[in-house]
């Protein structure tokens, strides 16, 4: 009888637990679609051009999907070639919605936020595996503090962020399935192919995920008291994939850095001169990381250059950056046996970071806030356990006025970030919309000040009315000047500028702006091209042709070149020279009927009237 007792008692519990964590699973859904429901609403915008609505292989669909996983993830967008990202599985997952809804912003942006929920349940399942002790309570209030963190806006909002999803929900799924459900036991063989299965396929979809390699092992040693054998053991299968991703990735992508056509404005540190100064902006970023995690406001789609400037040891921002990390890392190894969620958020915060960090490898961008997708658990763990200490708060079984206190400052941070995650939210809701926003929060950022200038231009050329036209058109002046005040050699700045000001009428001072371009890039055709035709306006033709043909020494397989500098030279009454570049041009392309009728007419100037009648046959019977 009393056996049966304590059964039911058992039992009782039981269903009791599970209630509480359904609700809580419910909770965690509704804050969520609280959130960044509304994001259904909005625009493609920023890079969602390069991986989606302008990706040739994407734009394929299902057809296209041997060239994703056969090219870099660039190369099909813009021809980059060399060391690139590579992420087929996100591009995979494009080519599958343009199959089924045709380039449609809401279904991209409603399968975002999908993603977004998929990931805090098995968030929340994990920590409940990796906690078996904590009250799944405190594992809810971990998962909202996480779900709230403005720093996930642009991983949501932006539909190009879905490789950070993508990464993190088969990241996690991978953890989870690592885990066994008895603390005491390992994990069947199943469930660690079924993990090792979505390691992979979380590389497949962001490189920066390998890092859970050694979070997986690191997890099992400490959290679950393993022992360190088994752990190692654990990270061989984990570390096999991503040699071989690695391999994999090498001999599609390749280890040369392409040139690029314009100067490197995203990353601050290919401004720094010497050890000294590299190091100390390397610290720099880390601090604003840090700073960012704590007090995410202002938040900026860009952070490039001058937002953060250089620095040197002379600064005390390098100085607290690092006193604040060595003290963090004292921290992690003094906790280490004492208290294993503390010391473990730390490490984790240290592994995670570490591809974005910048101190291994120079990244594209200076700082990125879709990079503290991940890290930012390491935050929320650290948090927390730092809440409990201070309210003495026993997180297996919470009760009492420490509990009540520590719910409460919980309450007010997840009620802070997330009034602030939705007003981050909206600023993705168009590229005006973001651009704006963008000026105003990284004022100092020559991109920033550019990428809202073109954005106008673009507003400009689809206004009905003249006034709002012209209104457009010079707030894009203002930006552009903006733009290059903070940084003179903006290449694109220059050029754009150019043609704006070409737009008003203004072909003077464009043509200062293309020749300030083509002086910092020689090579830079479009530039070329439009100072040609700036010219040719004027029938300055000798100018013209001049520009033309410096482009010519750098791209010699130009076919609309070619035909430019064939027509340009005729016209200049340079007939041979109008002769020699349109045969080059139909060499190439032997339909090219604006080439054919260059060598008519200068075989005609020239009195070749043979030659100028076999080349009108030929033109006329293309068909």
């Amino acid at each position: 009888m009393i056996k049966d007792k304590k059964r039911d008692k058992k039992n009782n519990k039981q269903i009791k637990g599970s209630l509480s964590i359904g609700w809580i699973r419910v909770i965690i859904a509704i804050t969520a679609l609280i959130l960044y429901g509304s994001s259904v609403k909005y625009q493609f915008t920023l890079d969602d051009d390069i991986f989606y609505l302008k990706h040739n292989s994407v734009q394929k669909g299902l057809s296209g999907t041997p060239e994703i996983f056969s090219f870099g993830s660039m190369e099909k967008f813009d021809g980059t070639t060399g060391e690139q990202a590579y992420r087929p599985i996100t591009l995979l997952s494009f080519a599958i919605e343009k199959e089924m809804f045709n380039n449609d912003a809401t279904s991209s942006h409603f399968i975002n936020v999908l993603l977004y929920i998929l990931i805090l349940q098995i968030l929340l399942s994990l920590l409940i595996r990796l906690f078996p002790g904590i009250h799944p309570l405190i594992s809810g209030i971990i998962v909202l503090l996480f779900a709230a963190h403005p720093l996930h806006s642009e991983v949501v909002a932006s539909v190009k962020s879905r490789d950070e999803l993508l990464a993190g929900l088969f990241g996690l799924m991978a953890w989870f399935y690592a885990i066994p459900k008895n603390a005491n036991r390992n994990p069947n063989f199943k469930r660690y192919i079924g993990s090792v299965l979505c390691f992979t396929i979380a590389l497949f979809s962001k490189e920066s995920v390998i890092t859970f390699a050694l979070i997986i092992p690191l997890s099992h040693y400490m959290l679950l008291s393993g022992s360190l054998k088994n752990s190692i053991s654990k990270a061989l299968g984990y570390f096999g994939v991503a040699i071989l991703f690695i391999l994999l990735r090498s001999s599609i992508v390749g280890t040369t850095v392409a040139e690029s056509l314009f100067p490197v404005h995203e990353n601050i540190l290919n401004y720094t001169k010497g050890f000294a100064e590299a190091s100390a902006t390397r610290m720099e970023i880390l601090f604003y990381y840090l700073k960012l995690l704590v007090i995410p406001w202002p938040l900026s789609w860009d952070y490039s250059f001058n937002q953060i400037p250089v620095m040197n040891w002379g600064n005390m921002i390098p100085w607290i950056s690092i006193i604040l990390f060595i003290s963090l890392f004292i921290t992690a190894i003094y906790y280490f046996k004492k208290n294993a969620m503390l010391s473990f958020s730390i490490l984790f915060f240290f592994i995670s970071i570490s591809p974005i960090s910048n101190i291994f490898i120079v990244n594209l961008s200076t700082l990125g806030e879709r990079f503290m997708f991940l890290p930012s658990l390491g935050y929320i763990l650290f948090v927390m356990a730092v809440l409990a200490a201070i309210f003495k708060t026993d997180i297996k079984n919470p009760r009492g006025s420490g509990y009540k206190s520590l719910q409460k400052v919980a309450l007010i941070i997840i009620l802070a970030y997330s009034g602030l995650s939705m007003a981050r939210a909206k600023e993705w809701k168009s590229n005006l919309s973001l651009f704006e926003a963008g000026v105003q929060s990284s004022a100092n950022s020559s991109r920033a000040h550019y990428s809202l200038a073109t954005e106008y231009t673009r507003l400009a050329k689809l206004a009905r009315d003249p006034k709002t036209h012209n209104d457009f058109q010079k707030k894009a002046l203002d930006h552009f000047d903006l733009s290059l005040a903070i940084q003179p050699t903006n290449i694109q700045s220059l050029y754009n500028l150019g043609n704006t000001q070409c737009a008003l009428g203004d072909t003077s001072k464009a043509l200062l702006n293309y020749k300030k371009a083509v002086e910092l890039n020689p090579a830079y055709l479009s530039a070329l091209n439009n100072l040609s035709g700036v010219y040719m306006s004027r029938n300055q033709v000798d100018s013209a042709l001049i520009f033309l043909l410096q482009g010519y020494q750098y791209n010699k397989q130009d076919v609309e070149l070619m035909g430019n500098i064939a027509l340009v030279s005729y016209f200049s009454k340079k007939y041979d020279q109008a002769i020699e570049f349109a045969k080059q041009v139909i060499s190439i392309n032997p339909k090219h009927r604006k080439s054919y009728g260059v060598l008519i007419d200068s075989y005609n100037s020239l009195g070749k009237t043979d030659e100028a009648q076999r080349f009108r046959a030929t033109r006329d019977g293309i068909q």
